[in-house]
């Protein structure tokens, strides 16, 4: 019975051990935030040289989360193959027009774009979705969205 106490309380220790080992592993890998942050995204997306697609989502409306950050890194940093985007708008759709308006202006000779649009939870005000119809077809016409396929949560 002694033996077994001891074995439990040995276990115990070690799995607490465990748990803050690899606690402290996760923070130590996580990527940093700020102007360190981006030049770490940009770096990562740099040395992707493989990746073709990519989908941008901000499920829980994390703070700090700026979609003209992204699509400016994105303009950037993009290797050549990437062209197929899903874009997730959880909030409210007007404040990211301007940045995606950027994004595909920014785009030209560049492989045209496959776009899939997924509208959750959003404001589906009548304008706003005439004004992102609009723009689209704009950059539809000018060659740089090759495809587009809207989705309703």
């Amino acid at each position: 019975m002694l033996n077994d106490n001891f074995r439990n309380r040995i276990n115990d220790e070690n799995r607490e051990v465990n748990e803050k080992n690899v606690n402290e592993k996760r923070l130590e890998n996580r990527p940093p935030g700020g102007e360190a942050g981006k030049q770490f995204k940009e770096k990562l997306l740099a040395n992707s040289q493989h990746l073709d697609g990519l989908a941008i989502v901000n499920e829980d409306n994390e703070r700090g989360f700026n979609y003209k950050d992204v699509y400016e890194i994105l303009t950037r940093s993009s290797p050549l193959n990437l062209s197929k985007f899903k874009v997730v708008f959880e909030e409210r759709l007007m404040p990211n027009l301007k940045f995606l308006e950027s994004f595909l202006n920014n785009w030209k000779n560049r492989q045209p774009i496959l776009l899939q649009i997924s509208l959750n939870c959003i404001n589906k005000n009548q304008s706003d979705m005439k004004r992102l119809k609009l723009l689209i077809l704009k950059y539809k016409r000018e060659g740089i969205i090759k495809k587009i396929d809207f989705k309703f949560a």
